[in-house]
C-alpha cells in the first residue's frame, strides 16, 4: 500500500468554512469579470486623475451643466457608469456566494460590495466637493479593498485555498 501524504488528506469539519475541493465556475466567472472591470476603472480614474479639471465646487443645475461641457467629461463619465456596473455586479457576485453557503466567500465577496460602493460614495464627494483629497484617498482605498477582496474571492471560488 502506497503511503499517503498529509497534505493530499482533505478531512472537512463541522467547523471550517472552506471546503478546499468546492468549486463554484459561476462564481469564478463573475469574480473575473469583476477584476476585468477593477482594471479598466483604474485606468479610467487615473486619467480623470491626471488630465481632466474640475470647476471647484460644483452647486446646482447650473453647476452641474458646467460640468458637463467640460473637457474629458466622456472619460468622467465612463468612470461613473463603470462604477455603476461594478455596484450591481458585486451585489450580484454577493447574491450567489450567499447560495454557495460557504462563510468565507461570502464574506471576501460582500467585502468586496462594501469596498466598491465606499469607493462610489467617495467620488461621488470627491466630484462636489471640489476636489477634496480626502475623498481622492478613500476612492483609492476603496479600489485596493475592492481589488483584494475580488481576487480573494476568485482564489476561494476556484477551491484554491484550504
Amino acid at each position: 500500500m502506497q503511503p499517503v501524504s498529509v497534505d493530499a488528506i482533505h478531512v472537512p469539519t463541522r467547523g471550517s468554512p472552506v471546503g478546499a475541493t468546492i468549486r463554484h465556475p459561476v462564481l469564478v466567472a463573475l469574480v473575473s469579470l469583476e477584476l476585468g472591470l477593477l482594471a479598466v476603472q483604474f485606468a479610467l480614474g487615473m486619467f480623470v486623475n491626471l488630465y481632466v479639471t474640475f470647476p471647484s465646487p460644483v452647486f446646482g443645475m447650473y453647476g452641474l451643466m458646467q460640468l458637463m461641457f467640460q473637457p474629458g467629461m466622456g472619460t468622467v463619465m465612463a468612470h461613473m457608469m463603470t462604477g455603476m456596473v461594478l455596484g450591481a455586479l458585486t451585489l450580484l457576485t454577493f447574491a450567489a456566494a450567499a447560495l454557495s453557503r460557504n462563510t468565507l466567500l461570502i464574506a471576501a465577496t460582500g467585502g468586496t460590495f462594501a469596498a466598491v460602493v465606499a469607493a462610489g460614495i467617495s467620488g461621488m464627494e470627491f466630484l462636489f466637493s471640489g476636489q477634496n483629497n480626502a475623498y481622492s484617498y478613500g476612492m483609492s482605498l476603496g479600489f485596493l479593498l475592492a481589488f483584494t477582496m475580488a481576487f480573494l474571492s476568485l482564489l476561494v471560488a476556484s477551491g484554491r485555498t484550504r
